[in-house]
């Protein structure tokens, strides 16, 4: 499944290989996601709160995804009447830290299933506090997109979504989350390469390296540092 036009895929939802199935809980958490574990401190305050006023998030319960579920990489089966949580460290979203990096504020996440059953969109802060954001009936094969602002994001807080089957197996095939396409003006590209006075032996390497040629041959201005005795020099290469 690849992304809309004019949108592009910011993170892919992934399932652990056969030989990683120990590491499940940091993919998928069997039951609802209903937070993070976490007890408040307060050690250093000048007035201690009582320990029932302090916070307490407990996380989803203790029961694990049925490994033979795993379908591929991208693909889980909910086995009829359960639910599957996906607000976990591979695959819920960090929509604070895309708020603070990057120029977003807003994505959409897309899931493709099969099956009945439901598909629930949530939100944490940087307390840990869970609100639900839009949720989705599914039926048979089908797509279904969930727009999202990541505006209210800016002290901490993730994106993440459950699934519930109903009337028999629901078969997540795919999920992802996109955002609309940077914007590309005047991109530069810098390079140091340790070594003495060879600009034009660097040269040679940058335009055979697969890995830099691209944004080497790419418009803008691409510029490469090296050190000769005592002083730093610039030398800017060709795109032909």
């Amino acid at each position: 499944m690849s992304a809309a036009p004019g949108w592009s895929t910011l993170q892919r939802v992934i399932f652990p290989p056969e030989s990683g199935v120990d590491t499940m809980s940091l993919y998928a958490d069997a039951g609802p996601a209903t937070g993070v574990r976490f007890k408040e401190s307060d050690e250093f305050a000048r007035n201690p709160k009582p320990v029932e006023q302090k916070l307490h998030l407990v996380g989803s319960n203790t029961r694990e995804v049925h490994v033979d579920d795993l379908l591929s990489r991208q693909s889980v089966r909910v086995r009829s009447g359960e639910q599957l949580s996906l607000g976990t460290y591979f695959n819920a979203f960090p929509a604070s830290y895309w708020r603070r990096w990057t120029h977003l504020r807003d994505i959409r996440l897309v899931v493709e299933t099969s099956g009945r059953g439901s598909v629930t969109v949530y939100k944490s802060n940087a307390r840990g506090t869970i609100q639900r954001v839009d949720g989705a009936r599914v039926e048979d094969d089908a797509r279904t997109e969930f727009e999202l602002s990541i505006k209210p994001f800016g002290d901490g807080g993730w994106y993440w979504f459950d699934l519930a089957s109903s009337g028999g197996d629901l078969v997540l095939k795919e999920a992802r989350w996109e955002g609309p396409p940077p914007v590309r003006t005047g991109e530069t590209v810098t390079i140091q390469i340790t070594t003495m006075d060879k600009p034009d032996f660097c040269l040679a390497n940058v335009r055979t390296s697969p890995a830099i040629r691209k944004p080497w041959n790419s418009p803008g201005k691409c510029s490469l540092s090296t050190r000769g005795p005592g002083r730093w020099q610039t030398s800017r290469g060709s795109r032909k």
